[in-house]
């Protein structure tokens, strides 16, 4: 049978299971097989075992390294950042969207401001591979420069004992489906702006040749 661990006694070095079937089991330290899972346990680990009536027994923590690893507190960063390069020192990248988000703006304050705020919507803490380039458009005979700002959505935490978050949690962070809509819209766009300029370059072509054979 398995189950959920419940609640944990310290003191009395016993327990509670919730199992998979809905019974609650009891346990102390006598139930379990492996010596060492009697310090590892948790609550919520999922667990295997034997029943004897409302006692669990030949007590298995199942998944242990991986509910532990989840479970490892992190600090993450103090500030949003857009980083070109590697992060702080000591900091993991704990998930990483697919694809970048981009803003457009005349204004780099403005446009670095929106770009936070979008990947914020996303759960990111930190912009990687940051990039800002200038495109110049024209309108009415004037060239304007606007800022094509460009960053990957991602978590990065850094290790602690004290830390507020759980691994776990920020891996879960990243709201990865919306940020593939987004890469795709954007992909698209580019789609159409392409196919749109090349059929302007065809219906050019035809036109000048109509021209030319008119002569």
């Amino acid at each position: 049978m398995q189950g959920t661990i419940s609640a944990i006694n310290r003191e009395r070095h016993s327990g509670h299971i919730q199992g998979d079937d809905g019974a609650l089991m009891y346990f102390d330290e006598s139930a379990f097989l492996k010596d060492e899972d009697k310090t590892d346990i948790a609550v919520g680990m999922r667990v295997s075992y034997n029943a004897n009536q409302d006692r669990a027994l030949d007590v298995e923590l199942l998944d242990k390294e991986e509910f532990l690893r989840q479970e490892a507190l992190y600090i993450e960063p103090e500030h949003f950042e857009l980083k070109k390069g590697p992060f702080k020192e000591g900091f993991e990248i704990i998930s990483r969207g697919k694809y970048p988000l981009e803003v457009v703006d005349r204004d780099l304050d403005r446009a670095k401001a929106k770009l936070i705020e979008n990947l914020k919507a996303v759960g990111a803490n930190v912009g990687l591979n940051f990039t800002d380039e200038e495109e110049t458009r024209n309108a009415m005979g004037y060239g304007f420069i606007f800022h094509h700002l460009k960053a990957y959505p991602a978590v990065c935490a850094l290790r602690a004992s004290n830390g507020q978050e759980r691994l776990g949690d920020l891996e879960k962070r990243l709201n990865h489906k919306k940020i593939k809509e987004l890469g795709v819209k954007r992909q698209n766009e580019i789609i159409r702006k392409l196919v749109f300029k090349i059929l302007c370059g065809i219906l050019l072509v035809i036109f000048a040749l109509g021209f030319i054979f008119t002569l």
